[in-house]
């Protein structure tokens, strides 16, 4: 359930590999929030980069079965294959906390992507996909230096989307911008 879920919240297409890294953090995170000392470091070993692949592929395997998924003919890539069956899976994952806590680790990752990537590589749709789920990342981005990350991410994303012609899309990521800007001042003041 948890890899359906994760895929939910990163939207109607997902990478796998970026799937693969949310997955991974939050079996890290669930580990080290309940679990502690030597035992701790045995459940860390057992859930390895590998180990976690194989249990994604196999949980995307039996959903492709299923035909809750379908590959998009992009190496990698995924989508439900209905809207509402997103948005089924998605409604598991309580509105609140839990989920702008999932919104924010998949921001953060996709963030940490863009920057190991080559600067020729094509990084559109992750800067969409970042600003857009570090805006639904609620309490996780107020703190100074997650707000400064969340408007510098908006920003991004509108410079993209004048280069594209977005213009629209460009005024929706600055106004969100503009509203990180105006908490922070109210905030502080």
């Amino acid at each position: 359930q948890l890899v359906l879920k994760v895929a939910s919240a990163i939207g109607f297409k997902f990478d796998k590999r970026l799937l693969e890294a949310i997955v991974f953090a939050e079996c890290q995170k669930a580990i080290e929030g309940e679990v502690n000392g030597n035992y701790q470091k045995t459940l860390q070993q057992s859930i390895s980069n590998s180990n976690m692949r194989t249990k994604v592929n196999k949980c995307l395997a039996r959903a492709l079965k299923a035909h809750i998924i379908e590959k998009t003919g992009f190496s990698g890539e995924y989508k439900f294959s209905h809207v509402s069956l997103r948005e089924q899976v998605l409604q598991m994952i309580s509105e609140g906390k839990e989920r702008e806590d999932l919104h924010f680790q998949i921001g953060k990752c996709l963030k940490q992507k863009i920057s190991n990537l080559s600067p020729d590589t094509s990084t559109d749709w992750m800067i969409f996909s970042m600003a857009d789920q570090l805006n639904q990342a609620g309490e996780n981005t107020a703190n100074p230096l997650e707000s400064m990350e969340l408007m510098r991410a908006n920003v991004q994303a509108a410079r993209l989307a004048c280069d594209k012609g977005a213009f629209q899309v460009a005024v929706d990521y600055l106004r969100s911008a503009q509203a990180v800007v105006e908490m922070s001042i109210f905030f502080k003041g």
